[in-house]
């Protein structure tokens, strides 16, 4: 994983939008399910109101937390997590760069989960990645690269990032994340690789 930032000021609010499980300055954190769709997590610390989504705190290591995130399985309602602010354009960024997570699965997906972005309702990108948290080793943290050409939807427009990472399914599942970034495509990946 990438080198640990000392501190959130010391951050491109651009580039980096979660980091050591809290949002960078100008960002905030919000669950959502179909009883209220922006419920704030402070303190790394919340429950969408219809009780589909936990955030909490976990220990990454001697001087890092981590954002624990929990999908109740038994609600069959979908369940979202989000990182919003004012829009940015990221558009110059289309096939050079990959949104990344560095996370860890703690309990694997069993319905689809969608990744995506949010340049202000009802305009928004996706993509799923069941496959890829289902092949992923499990607790164990790693980085996952999503290129920002796979993001697809009706309308996406990059140049008015409002959320840079929405994610959320209707199933079960539990995750780890300790940062949110944006960073340069690896030599020769190009475009999107689903």
């Amino acid at each position: 994983m990438a080198s640990q930032a000392s501190a959130n000021d010391q951050v491109n609010p651009a580039h980096v939008y979660l980091l050591n499980g809290k949002p960078v300055s100008g960002w905030s954190l919000t669950l959502g399910d179909a009883a209220n769709w922006s419920v704030p997590v402070n303190n790394q610390q919340g429950q969408s109101e219809g009780k589909k989504v936990l955030a909490t705190q976990v220990d990454f290591n001697e001087q890092h937390k981590a954002l624990s995130l929990s999908w109740d399985g038994r609600k069959k309602e979908y369940g979202s997590v989000g990182i919003f602010g004012a829009p940015i354009d990221l558009a110059a960024y289309k096939d050079a760069a990959s949104l990344v997570l560095d996370i860890r699965v703690d309990r694997k997906p069993d319905k689809a989960v969608s990744i995506g972005m949010d340049c202000g309702y009802p305009c928004q990108g996706k993509l799923n990645i069941q496959r890829m948290l289902q092949k992923a080793p499990a607790k164990q943290w790693f980085s996952l690269p999503i290129p920002l050409n796979c993001i697809k939807g009706d309308n996406f427009d990059l140049s008015k990032i409002n959320a840079p990472l929405t994610l959320g399914t209707d199933g079960r599942l539990e995750i780890s994340i300790l940062n949110v970034r944006l960073e340069k495509l690896q030599e020769g990946e190009e475009s999107c690789k689903e």
